[in-house]
């Protein structure tokens, strides 16, 4: 029998916008905030603060003042290491 992968809610909800961002979705300079990301995925905002904290070291996402963050404008290099 095949083992269940177990993903924990902020890895799942970091995949997802990751996806998005590589798939287009979510275009550079995008504002991402808390509330609206927490309501399109139907979780609450703390998941998706944790998420947004893992893109953010992952190069996807940068913080801005205010505790904003918005979608970071990638290179073909980081899309090609994100790939390997």
């Amino acid at each position: 029998m095949k083992q269940i992968k177990n993903i924990s809610t902020k890895d799942y909800i970091a995949e997802a916008i990751r996806n998005e961002i590589l798939a287009g979705r979510m275009e550079a300079g995008e504002e991402l905030t808390q509330e609206a990301l927490a309501e399109m995925l139907g979780v609450s905002r703390m998941p998706v603060r944790e998420a947004l904290q893992t893109l953010v070291l992952e190069g996807f996402v940068e913080r801005l003042p205010n505790r904003h963050m918005q979608v970071v404008a990638l290179n073909h290099l980081q899309i090609k290491e994100t790939f390997q």
